[in-house]
Protein backbone atom coordinates (compact mmCIF):
# COMPACT_ATOMS: atom_id res chain seq x y z
CA UNK A 1 0.00 0.00 0.00
CA UNK A 2 1.28 3.45 -0.89
CA UNK A 3 2.59 5.24 2.21
CA UNK A 4 1.35 8.60 0.92
CA UNK A 5 -2.19 7.33 0.42
CA UNK A 6 -2.16 5.73 3.87
CA UNK A 7 -1.12 8.73 5.87
CA UNK A 8 -2.18 11.85 3.99
CA UNK A 9 -5.89 11.76 4.98
CA UNK A 10 -5.08 11.21 8.65
CA UNK A 11 -2.17 13.63 8.59
CA UNK A 12 -4.24 16.42 7.04
CA UNK A 13 -7.22 15.90 9.33
CA UNK A 14 -4.89 15.62 12.32
CA UNK A 15 -3.16 18.86 11.35
CA UNK A 16 -6.32 20.89 10.67
CA UNK A 17 -8.09 19.55 13.77
CA UNK A 18 -5.11 20.60 15.91
CA UNK A 19 -5.16 24.15 14.51
CA UNK A 20 -8.92 24.35 14.98
CA UNK A 21 -9.21 23.15 18.57
CA UNK A 22 -5.87 24.04 20.19
CA UNK A 23 -6.76 27.63 21.24
CA UNK A 24 -10.08 26.54 22.75
CA UNK A 25 -8.54 23.40 24.23
CA UNK A 26 -5.88 25.46 26.02
CA UNK A 27 -8.58 27.79 27.34
CA UNK A 28 -10.68 24.88 28.58
CA UNK A 29 -7.64 23.23 30.15
CA UNK A 30 -6.62 26.32 32.11
CA UNK A 31 -10.18 27.11 33.23
CA UNK A 32 -10.71 23.45 34.14
CA UNK A 33 -7.58 23.44 36.29
CA UNK A 34 -8.78 26.66 37.93
CA UNK A 35 -12.14 25.11 38.69
CA UNK A 36 -10.59 21.86 39.92
CA UNK A 37 -9.07 23.67 42.91
CA UNK A 38 -12.03 25.95 43.62
CA UNK A 39 -12.56 24.54 47.13
CA UNK A 40 -9.07 25.51 48.29
CA UNK A 41 -9.30 28.89 46.57
CA UNK A 42 -12.69 29.76 48.02
CA UNK A 43 -11.73 28.64 51.53
CA UNK A 44 -9.04 31.33 51.42
CA UNK A 45 -11.02 33.97 49.55
CA UNK A 46 -14.24 33.74 51.56
CA UNK A 47 -13.12 33.08 55.11
CA UNK A 48 -15.64 35.51 56.57
CA UNK A 49 -18.54 34.07 54.60
CA UNK A 50 -17.62 30.42 55.18
CA UNK A 51 -16.27 30.49 58.72
CA UNK A 52 -17.03 33.92 60.24
CA UNK A 53 -19.46 34.81 63.02
CA UNK A 54 -22.03 37.58 63.09
CA UNK A 55 -21.17 38.70 66.61
CA UNK A 56 -24.81 38.25 67.67
CA UNK A 57 -24.96 35.76 70.53
CA UNK A 58 -28.74 35.25 70.40
CA UNK A 59 -29.67 31.92 68.88
CA UNK A 60 -32.63 31.99 66.51
CA UNK A 61 -34.41 29.20 64.65
CA UNK A 62 -33.81 28.57 60.98
CA UNK A 63 -37.41 29.66 60.32
CA UNK A 64 -36.73 33.01 61.98
CA UNK A 65 -33.55 33.33 59.92
CA UNK A 66 -35.50 32.68 56.72
CA UNK A 67 -38.04 35.35 57.70
CA UNK A 68 -35.22 37.81 58.41
CA UNK A 69 -33.69 37.11 55.00
CA UNK A 70 -37.08 37.57 53.27
CA UNK A 71 -37.55 40.91 55.03
CA UNK A 72 -34.02 42.06 54.24
CA UNK A 73 -34.16 41.04 50.57
CA UNK A 74 -37.64 41.86 49.26
CA UNK A 75 -38.36 40.49 45.80
CA UNK A 76 -36.18 37.46 46.37
CA UNK A 77 -37.47 33.93 46.90
CA UNK A 78 -35.83 31.20 48.95
CA UNK A 79 -34.44 28.63 46.52
CA UNK A 80 -32.35 26.32 48.67
CA UNK A 81 -31.11 25.90 52.23
CA UNK A 82 -27.74 24.16 52.42
CA UNK A 83 -26.89 22.71 55.83
CA UNK A 84 -23.11 22.54 55.69
CA UNK A 85 -20.75 20.38 57.72
CA UNK A 86 -18.56 21.90 60.41
CA UNK A 87 -16.75 24.27 60.36
CA UNK A 88 -18.65 25.82 57.43
CA UNK A 89 -21.54 28.24 57.90
CA UNK A 90 -24.92 27.22 56.54
CA UNK A 91 -25.96 28.83 53.26
CA UNK A 92 -29.31 30.04 51.97
CA UNK A 93 -29.70 30.59 48.21
CA UNK A 94 -32.19 33.24 47.12
CA UNK A 95 -33.15 34.52 43.67
CA UNK A 96 -35.46 37.06 42.05
CA UNK A 97 -37.52 37.14 38.86
CA UNK A 98 -34.62 38.68 36.92
CA UNK A 99 -32.58 35.54 37.53
CA UNK A 100 -30.17 37.14 40.01
CA UNK A 101 -29.05 34.85 42.81
CA UNK A 102 -27.43 35.52 46.16
CA UNK A 103 -25.91 33.35 48.84
CA UNK A 104 -26.72 34.27 52.43
CA UNK A 105 -24.49 32.74 55.11
CA UNK A 106 -25.70 31.92 58.61
CA UNK A 107 -23.48 31.26 61.61
CA UNK A 108 -24.10 28.62 64.29
CA UNK A 109 -26.73 30.91 65.87
CA UNK A 110 -28.52 31.19 62.50
CA UNK A 111 -27.62 34.88 62.34
CA UNK A 112 -26.70 36.49 59.01
CA UNK A 113 -22.94 36.73 58.54
CA UNK A 114 -22.56 37.92 54.94
CA UNK A 115 -24.07 37.78 51.45
CA UNK A 116 -22.60 37.06 48.03
CA UNK A 117 -23.72 37.68 44.47
CA UNK A 118 -23.71 34.08 43.23
CA UNK A 119 -22.74 35.08 39.69
CA UNK A 120 -19.38 36.48 40.79
CA UNK A 121 -18.22 33.78 43.18
CA UNK A 122 -15.00 32.10 42.11
CA UNK A 123 -16.55 28.67 41.46
CA UNK A 124 -19.46 30.00 39.38
CA UNK A 125 -17.13 32.39 37.54
CA UNK A 126 -14.81 29.55 36.54
CA UNK A 127 -17.72 27.23 35.72
CA UNK A 128 -19.30 29.78 33.37
CA UNK A 129 -15.94 30.49 31.77
CA UNK A 130 -15.25 26.79 31.27
CA UNK A 131 -18.67 25.87 29.90
CA UNK A 132 -19.56 28.83 27.67
CA UNK A 133 -16.76 31.45 27.88
CA UNK A 134 -19.20 33.76 29.76
CA UNK A 135 -21.50 33.97 26.74
CA UNK A 136 -24.20 31.57 27.87
CA UNK A 137 -24.50 30.76 24.17
CA UNK A 138 -25.75 27.33 23.16
CA UNK A 139 -23.45 27.51 20.13
CA UNK A 140 -20.39 27.96 22.37
CA UNK A 141 -21.50 25.02 24.52
CA UNK A 142 -21.77 22.88 21.37
CA UNK A 143 -18.33 24.13 20.33
CA UNK A 144 -16.92 23.00 23.69
CA UNK A 145 -18.42 19.53 23.18
CA UNK A 146 -17.09 19.48 19.61
CA UNK A 147 -13.62 20.25 20.95
CA UNK A 148 -13.82 17.20 23.19
CA UNK A 149 -14.79 15.03 20.20
CA UNK A 150 -11.96 16.32 18.03
CA UNK A 151 -9.50 15.83 20.91
CA UNK A 152 -10.42 12.14 20.86
CA UNK A 153 -9.83 12.13 17.09
CA UNK A 154 -6.41 13.73 17.57
CA UNK A 155 -5.44 11.05 20.07
CA UNK A 156 -6.72 8.15 17.94
CA UNK A 157 -5.29 9.39 14.64
CA UNK A 158 -1.97 10.37 16.22
CA UNK A 159 -1.62 6.98 17.94
CA UNK A 160 -2.49 5.18 14.70
CA UNK A 161 0.11 7.08 12.69
CA UNK A 162 2.74 6.62 15.42
CA UNK A 163 2.54 2.83 15.39
CA UNK A 164 1.76 2.48 11.68
CA UNK A 165 4.87 4.43 10.77
CA UNK A 166 6.87 2.80 13.62
CA UNK A 167 8.09 6.20 14.79
CA UNK A 168 9.01 4.89 18.23
CA UNK A 169 11.45 2.42 16.64
CA UNK A 170 13.47 5.16 14.95
CA UNK A 171 16.90 5.46 16.55
CA UNK A 172 18.49 8.89 17.12
CA UNK A 173 21.09 8.40 14.36
CA UNK A 174 18.61 7.02 11.86
CA UNK A 175 16.24 8.85 9.54
CA UNK A 176 15.96 12.48 8.58
CA UNK A 177 15.48 15.43 10.90
CA UNK A 178 11.83 15.40 9.85
CA UNK A 179 11.39 11.85 11.12
CA UNK A 180 13.18 12.70 14.36
CA UNK A 181 10.83 15.64 14.87
CA UNK A 182 7.87 13.37 14.19
CA UNK A 183 9.18 10.92 16.79
CA UNK A 184 9.42 13.68 19.41
CA UNK A 185 5.93 14.82 18.48
CA UNK A 186 4.63 11.25 18.75
CA UNK A 187 6.22 10.69 22.17
CA UNK A 188 4.78 13.95 23.53
CA UNK A 189 1.39 13.03 22.10
CA UNK A 190 1.42 9.62 23.77
CA UNK A 191 2.53 11.12 27.08
CA UNK A 192 -0.49 13.41 26.95
CA UNK A 193 -2.85 10.76 25.59
CA UNK A 194 -2.23 8.16 28.33
CA UNK A 195 -3.46 10.29 31.30
CA UNK A 196 -6.33 11.62 29.17
CA UNK A 197 -7.39 8.05 28.45
CA UNK A 198 -7.25 7.18 32.15
CA UNK A 199 -9.32 10.24 33.09
CA UNK A 200 -11.86 9.49 30.36
CA UNK A 201 -12.47 6.04 31.85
Amino acid sequence: MNNKNTFNPFRRLHFYAAWFITPLLLTLTLSGIGYLFYTDVENNMYQKEFFGQSGIKVNQSIDDAIKEISDKYPGYNIEKISMMEEPYNNRVTISNEEGESRYIFLDNNNQIVAAQNAKYTYSNFMRNFHSSLFTGSTFIRYLVELTACWTIFLIVSGTYMTFKKKLLAIKPKQGTNKLKFQKIHAILGLVIAIPLGIVAK
